[in-house]
């Protein structure tokens, strides 16, 4: 399922995560910019790509820090309460890591994704693949 909004677009794959993404930064040619997030909900730890100009910028670990190419991201991170400060008591066992990191997200790169239109909404479909890529599920 797919739409757009607030100049973003956006795909809903579902089912078993696909590798078809991973390790592609050329579907991301000619200015284009694709977050992706993976779930991964049999398949620890979820993560999170982000491509820009046919490269790719950077991954992180749901609940780890954003590695050197995605430094841009720690002042959000940092105002979402996600990065350790030693100043402070420890997180408690009630954060939510993946929602404040989506919370950071949306903040940094301005979207806001019509929660009820994805989870209820009747959207487009489409079949990105008539035979699934070799890697897919590994």
């Amino acid at each position: 399922r797919f739409g757009q909004c607030a100049g973003w677009s956006y795909a809903v794959e579902q089912g078993w995560h696909s590798k078809a993404w991973w390790a592609r930064p050329e579907v991301s040619a000619r200015g284009v910019e694709i977050l992706h997030l993976t779930p991964k909900p049999d398949d620890p730890p979820r993560e999170c790509w982000y491509y820009r100009d046919g490269q790719t910028v950077g991954h992180f670990d749901i609940g780890d820090t954003p590695d050197e190419g995605l430094a841009f991201l720690l002042p959000a991170f940092e105002g979402a309460g996600l990065l350790d400060d030693p100043l402070l008591p420890d997180m408690s066992e009630d954060f939510d890591s993946l929602r404040a990191t989506l919370a950071a997200l949306q903040q940094y790169f301005g979207l806001s994704l019509p929660r009820e239109q994805i989870m209820e909404g009747r959207l487009p479909a489409a079949v990105t693949a008539a035979v699934p890529p070799e890697n897919l599920g590994d």
